[in-house]
């Protein structure tokens, strides 16, 4: 069959085959076959077999069905029973091809690589850090310190810190840090900072220094830059904290409080009106009407009027009433009115509703119920009119004098006289004495004694006496005298001291003879004498 067996004194075989291959069998139990194609087979007594091909690459397949191939760039490739495929090559790196797929690369760094059958790739360093590339073009990466750092797709980064706080970088530059007590810190392009506290409460710290807390009752608080604090309530309700340390309080009705350092309260209300509580418990009130109450501490209340009028209510219930002319109204508790006014009269209305009005010069004019006036003057003396009309004046000198509607005039004189003043011009005299004189029109006088005498002075100087005993006498202007007795007799007594009697019986007849100077006198028969 033209094979050639070749027994060696080492007990090794050599077997020359047809085919020109040659089988060498060694006494260790080795077999060495050489191929025509130049490769070498040898099978060890392990049943390991080991093949050098002319390229002068090694195959090795070692019994337990792992296959070695030793390439001529000094690469290895291991095929293991578990179909996982290990090449080792010529740059110390190490690839290893898992049954899953799975690719694993051991570089001379010590850094490693896997590819995973998801298309994801894991690469583990020298540092001990690990970054993972997921198919969809997230990488992960776990470092050394326990953080964990993936950039996703959307260019966005997320840090897992050991702390087991997680940082987030947006592509719009935004960082978010969720903390480990669950408060999350965005930190935005514009260099605002917004904290989201467990509580609920939200943190918001602008660029202009400004924060803006918002609390989980739904109130706002804004710290500004200023140091001013301002406070959103739930309510609608805002409060501003100045720096000044006033603060403001705007309420949903549109009112305005304001609460100064002085601890003086403004409040503005929504119809236009303003409150001020001073710190002496006083209170101030601006009305729209531009009138301002004030509320003192004392209980008194004061109003100033737009039309400057000042009103001011006493707490003795007294009210006291400025009048943009200087004028001064009070009303009183007892119903009375004063009235000052600015020529400095005073006016009183008093509750029986007389009126008492004090005038400049120092008199004082009484209105009273009944339509009487009392005037009483500087000078003392005092005019009362009537409301028939009358008018009575009393004198300093207290002399009083009456005016009557019938124009008549009475004077009381101090001395008790009593002049009357008729409108006829006739004047009446009441004299202490009880003597009364009365000066006619005519210029006649007429005096009635207390004796009951009357005394009547003519205008033609003539005088007539009417005495108590009935008898008359006339004193005549030629300083005759006439003297009329009761007894209808007549006594003339003349300027010559002549005198005639006149007397009348049933008839009486005097003759004066005056050529003799004697007198004849014929009486009637029935009368003796």
């Amino acid at each position: 069959s033209n094979v050639v067996v070749v027994l060696l004194p080492s007990n090794a075989v050599v077997v020359l085959l047809q085919s020109n291959a040659v089988v060498v069998l060694l006494p260790s139990n080795a077999v060495v076959v050489l191929l025509p194609s130049n490769a070498v087979v040898v099978l060890l007594p392990s049943n390991a077999v080991v093949v050098l091909l002319p390229s002068n690459a090694v195959v090795v397949l070692l019994p337990s069905n792992a296959v070695v191939v030793l390439l001529p760039s000094n690469a290895v490739v291991v095929l293991l029973p578990s179909n996982a495929v290990v090449v080792l090559l010529q740059s110390n790196a190490v690839v290893v091809l898992l049954p899953s797929n799975a690719v694993v690369v051991l570089l001379p760094s010590n850094a490693v690589v896997v590819l995973l059958p998801s298309n994801a790739v894991v690469v583990l360093l020298p540092s001990n850090a690990v970054v993972v590339l997921l198919p969809s073009n997230a990488v992960v990466v776990l470092l050394p310190s326990n953080a964990v750092v993936a950039l996703l797709p959307s260019n966005a980064v997320v840090a897992l810190l050991p702390s087991n706080a997680v940082v987030t970088l947006l592509p719009s530059n935004a960082v978010v840090v969720l903390l480990p007590s669950n408060a999350v810190v965005v930190l935005l392009p514009s260099n605002a900072v917004v904290v989201l506290l467990p509580s609920n409460a939200v943190v918001v710290l602008l660029p202009s220094n400004a924060v803006v807390v918002l609390l989980p009752s739904n109130a706002v608080v804004v710290l500004l830059p200023s140091n001013a604090v301002v406070v959103l309530l739930p309510s609608n309700a805002v409060v501003v904290l100045l720096p000044s340390n006033a603060v403001v309080v705007l309420l949903p009705s549109n009112a305005v409080v304001v609460l100064l350092p002085s601890n003086a309260v403004v409040v503005l209300l929504p119809s236009n009106a303003v409150v001020v509580l001073l710190p002496s418990n006083a209170v101030v009130v601006l009305l729209p009407s531009n009138a301002v109450v004030v509320l003192l501490p004392s209980n008194a209340v004061v109003v100033l009027l737009p039309s400057n009028a000042v009103v001011v209510l006493l707490p003795s219930n007294a009210v006291v009433v400025l009048l943009p002319s200087n004028a001064v109204v009070v009303l009183l508790p007892s119903n009375a009115v004063v009235v000052l006014l600015p020529s400095n009269a005073v006016v009183v209305l008093l509750r029986s509703n007389a009126v008492v009005v004090l005038l400049p010069s120092n008199a004082v004019v009484v209105l009273l119920p009944s339509n009487a006036v009392v005037v009483l003057l500087p000078s003392n003396a005092v005019v009362v009119l009537l409301p028939s009309n009358a008018v009575v004046v009393v004198l300093p000198s207290n002399a009083v004098v009456v005016l009557l509607p019938s124009n008549a005039v009475v004077v009381l004189l101090p001395s008790n006289d009593v002049v009357v003043l008729l409108p006829s011009n006739a004047v009446v005299v009441l004299l202490p004495s009880n003597a009364v004189v009365v000066l006619l029109p005519s210029n006649a006088v007429v005096v009635l004694l207390p004796s009951n005498a009357v005394v009547v002075l003519l205008p033609s100087n003539a005088v007539v006496v009417l005495l108590p005993s009935n008898a008359v006498v006339v004193l005549l202007p030629s300083n005759a005298v006439v003297v009329l007795l009761p007894s209808n007799a007549v006594v003339v007594l003349l300027p010559s001291n002549a005198v005639v009697v006149l007397v009348t019986f049933s008839v009486i007849t005097v003759h004066l003879s005056p050529c003799c100077g004697g007198i004849t006198m014929r009486l009637s028969p029935s009368c003796a004498g």
